[in-house]
This record gives C-alpha cells, sequence and structure tokens, in this order.
C-alpha cells in the first residue's frame, strides 16, 4: 500500500484509538455483513439481495488494486460499489483512499461531502469528515462535522472530546474547557476521559487557574498514568504553587514517560523558580 495512505490510516487509528474522535470506522457495516451472511444461508438471491455481495467483492478487489497502486483502477472499482450499495462505507472510504494517493485532495473532500448528502445519518461519514478536516488544517470544518456528530448521536461524550479539541486548535478556550468537562461527564471510554481531563488542565493553565489543573491533572493520572501530559502540566502547576518536592516527582515521571521533556523542561519558564534546585538540575541535565 502507498506509504502516504498507510500513514494517514495509522494516524486515524491512532486518533480513534486514543478516543479523540469516538466513532471506529468499521470496514464493513453491520448491514451489509448481516446481507453477505444471509445470502450464503440461501440457494437463491434476488438481484438486489446480490448487490451488498457484489459491492463487497467490488471493495475487496479495490483494496488489493490499492496495494498494488494500481489507484485509477482502485476507485473505480470503489466507485463500482458505492454505486450498487451505498450503504458500504468501505467504498467510500476506499475512493477517498484512492484520490489521496492520485494527489486529488479537493476530489477527496468533494466526496466526503458527497457521502454525508447520501447517508446524512451515517456516523462512520461524519467521522470520517471531521478527521480528514482536523488532518488537513480545516478546524473550522472538523468542528462542525463534530456538532453534526453530536446531533446524531448527544449521548456520546466522545464527540465532545473532539469537539474540545477542534476549538483549542481555533483558539476558543472557554468553549473547549466546556467540551471537554462535557466529554469527562458522558464518555464511557476511560482513556477519552483521561485525555478530557487533560484537556481541561491545558485550558485551566492557561487561565493561570493551578490549583485546578492540579486537580484535573490528577484525574486524568488516575484513569491513565501513561500520557506524560498531565504528569508534566501538573509539575508546572506544583512548581508555581512552590510545591517542589511534588512538582520534581511529577517532572521525574513525565521523563520516564517522554525523554524530551528532560530538554524542554530545562528551558521552560514554567519551571524559573527551579532553576537553582539541585534535583531539577539533575534531572534536566
Amino acid at each position: 500500500m502507498n506509504n502516504n495512505i498507510g500513514n494517514r490510516k495509522q494516524l486515524i487509528g491512532n486518533v480513534v484509538r486514543a478516543g479523540i474522535f469516538g466513532a471506529v470506522l468499521t470496514v464493513f457495516p453491520a448491514s451489509t455483513a448481516t446481507f453477505a451472511q444471509e445470502a450464503v444461508q440461501k440457494t437463491f438471491v434476488t438481484p438486489e439481495q446480490q448487490k451488498p455481495n457484489e459491492a463487497l467483492t467490488l471493495v475487496g478487489k479495490g483494496k488489493e488494486l490499492l496495494a498494488a497502486k494500481q489507484y485509477q483502477e482502485a476507485l473505480e472499482a470503489f466507485q463500482k460499489a458505492a454505486e450498487l450499495e451505498p450503504a458500504t462505507d468501505a467504498a467510500w472510504d476506499g475512493q477517498s483512499d484512492a484520490l489521496h494517493a492520485l494527489k486529488r485532495p479537493a476530489d477527496a473532500n468533494a466526496l466526503l461531502d458527497k457521502w454525508v448528502q447520501v447517508q446524512p445519518r451515517n456516523l462512520n461519514a461524519w467521522t470520517y469528515k471531521m478527521m480528514m478536516n482536523a488532518m488537513a488544517g480545516h478546524h473550522a470544518d472538523a468542528l462542525k462535522a463534530c456538532d453534526k456528530l453530536i446531533e446524531l448521536d448527544p449521548a456520546n461524550g466522545d464527540y465532545n472530546m473532539g469537539r474540545g479539541q477542534m476549538l483549542t486548535c481555533l483558539g476558543r478556550d472557554d468553549e473547549a474547557l466546556a467540551a471537554y468537562e462535557k466529554a469527562a461527564a458522558l464518555s464511557t471510554n476511560l482513556i477519552v476521559r483521561a485525555d478530557a481531563w487533560n484537556g481541561c488542565a491545558e485550558m485551566l493553565a492557561r487561565k493561570g487557574k493551578f490549583d485546578e489543573v492540579i486537580k484535573s491533572c490528577t484525574k486524568s493520572i488516575e484513569l491513565s498514568g501513561r500520557n506524560p501530559q498531565p504528569w508534566y502540566r501538573r509539575a508546572v502547576a506544583r512548581a508555581q504553587a512552590a510545591d517542589t518536592a511534588n512538582a520534581l516527582a511529577d517532572l521525574k515521571k513525565a521523563i520516564e514517560l517522554r525523554p524530551e521533556y528532560k530538554g524542554e523542561a530545562a528551558k521552560d519558564a514554567a519551571f524559573k523558580a527551579l532553576q537553582d534546585n539541585a534535583g531539577f538540575k539533575t534531572l534536566t541535565k
């Protein structure tokens, strides 16, 4: 598979696994899988019942052509699959991959617009549209897609996490804080909740509310202690509060999880009060 496609897919996967956007992109939707299973069980199917199976076959062919770097042929296979069975999400996803491989980003964006027009209540379509816009730096458009997801599935707190991140990128800190708080309250995904509290800490740090930063970071760490950011943020907040011992303990953990923090902390003005501290010097040398 083309390296750009692989990198794009990996990034999307990382985004989803991190709980940033909530809905996992399914390769084959449940309805399509059901069609395929019933077709195997039946000795006779009508032409209409056969369409989903043909669509899946074309999707498989399209993936093979993508792997062989035959992008135009892959695009045509995915297009035909979408024509036969518009509910086959992988057909739309595949078209986007092929268009990006053909270096046609404008067409890929237009395709996503068409997908949500054809399936206006499809969470996967709106999720993909959000992620593609976010990855392209089109944060306002990504926010609109996120708001649509929240409209369609208001009980899913994960979408509020995505909303918070887009608002952060747009510099709308108060709205971002509210979105992160909602994500922390609604999400059933521990990683999303941990990231949401970390997002709260970032917004609160910008306001200089370091006592609240410490509380938010602590909640994030209690849910998932493998993210170095809340450890570092709590170290900064504790340094601001002159809680030197705990600040150094948090900084040590942050550096263990992300060694790059060693050099960054040495230059970080937030640790100015610790510049002459022997423990700080040891951690950052």
